[in-house]
């Protein structure tokens, strides 16, 4: 589903379309730094608001939010911190994503405000033998309660999440002369947890909030005043959906087609917008594409290969090719999980394509360079298959070699 996802924001938003979160003020700040008003920050749904593209520091576009409002003259806010969320709706986690596997990286929320893609990072390091180990998270806040059980001196540590709560448990043990270990566990509620987070961030920056936060669908007053933003150009999303396959990527930009397409941010409206598009401007037939979310974790999505070949050739001969091909993970690429495969001359950098898996699926599609000069849109699914996962990327490999040799 990334493919769709991805060529469907390409080409219906642009790759110069960018995801905004952005501060205002109300009101007037005096010379002690005392703003008379409220501060309001609008999401878009931006995943980037993480440590991914700030070197593991969750916080680090918050704190550039505090030096801005300081600079606007701001240390303290006299009235509200104001989220304003409505451009997406409040239904986090699709229906039909597997409920044993909600506190994982890959089933994160989705909303309009995301900090740390929709997880907190969990830290577990040693300290001296036979005492509890070092357990940080990040970004750090009192919006999660942390359950530090694990020893340090053999074993493996256990990291896990309370379903419906905000109870983070590690257990186990870490040997003691062991690095780090970091795992990514989804968050409840992640409106309440981006509030949370920036209120403390900004209290630990210099910024102190003397009213109250307030969550809100719209506020409508019409003497707001822009201090910051933060922008992230639609490629960078794609980029990170498409060469790292990350989940919650796909949701947020499948909702944001939605908000910006049907003015409601929803797996809904996304979809059904995507659909629209390749069933009425590309002519994938109808009964041959369903689409449930923006990444493929539903079992209720459904592609045929005829379906990707349609998405294929459009986007190759579209103005947005070298945007859309240049985002697919290619063959001996460092940056991906493909480019473990077909990594040797003369197959290195022959093949862009976008794996896809779940169990009892395995998926491959994209371009294939032959050795004759022609480019082959191809696409791999097979279903119910009776050997090993790996024995089904060999056959695929083994299929594309062919291409290349002999296409």
């Amino acid at each position: 589903m990334k493919l769709f996802t991805t060529a469907a924001a390409i080409d219906l938003l642009h790759p110069n379309f960018e995801v905004t979160t952005t501060v205002y003020t109300r009101g007037k700040a005096d010379a002690t730094g005392t703003l008379d008003g409220d501060v309001k920050i609008t999401g878009h749904g931006d995943p980037t608001i993480g440590g991914r593209f700030h070197d593991g520091h969750a916080t680090a576009v918050i704190e550039e939010w505090i030096t801005d409002l300081k600079r606007a003259g701001v240390t303290t806010i006299k009235g509200n911190l104001v989220f304003e969320y409505g451009y997406m709706d409040t239904d986090y986690i699709h229906p039909t994503w597997p409920a044993d596997q909600l506190i994982n990286w890959y089933e994160a929320p989705v909303a309009a405000f995301t900090m740390q893609e929709g997880c907190v990072a969990v830290r577990v390091m040693p300290s001296r033998s036979g005492k509890p180990c070092v357990v940080q998270l990040d970004p750090p806040t009192s919006y999660l309660e942390l359950e530090n059980s694990c020893v340090t001196g053999r074993g493996l540590p256990f990291i896990t999440r309370i379903r419906g709560t905000n109870s983070v448990i590690v257990r186990g043990g870490v040997p003691a002369r062991s690095g780090l270990t970091e795992v990514f566990v989804t968050i409840e509620n992640p409106i309440q947890y981006f509030a949370t987070v920036t209120n403390e961030t900004f209290a630990r920056g210099g910024i102190k909030v003397q009213g109250q936060i307030i969550i809100t669908p719209r506020d409508t007053r019409s003497d707001w005043q822009p201090v910051s933003q933060h922008a992230t150009p639609l490629e960078i999303l794609v980029y990170v959906i498409n060469k790292k396959s990350q989940n919650h990527y796909a949701e947020q930009v499948v909702k944001i087609i939605g908000a910006e397409k049907k003015k409601e941010g929803s797996w809904t409206a996304g979809t059904s917008t995507v659909t629209e598009w390749l069933t009425e401007k590309i002519g994938v037939p109808d009964g041959e594409y369903h689409q449930a979310d923006g990444s493929g974790m539903s079992r209720d999505n459904r592609a045929s290969a005829n379906a990707f070949i349609h998405l294929l050739r459009y986007m190759w001969k579209s103005p947005w090719r070298e945007d859309f091909v240049s985002s697919l993970p290619y063959s001996g690429d460092p940056d991906s999980k493909f480019g473990h495969r077909l990594r040797q001359a003369p197959y290195a950098r022959q093949v862009y394509a976008k794996t896809g898996y779940i169990v009892g699926v395995v998926g491959l599609s994209g371009y294939v360079h032959a050795a004759s000069g022609k480019i082959y849109a191809f696409s791999f699914i097979f279903n119910r298959y009776h050997v090993g996962v790996y024995a089904v990327y060999r056959l695929q490999d083994d299929l594309l070699k062919e291409i290349i040799r002999g296409g």
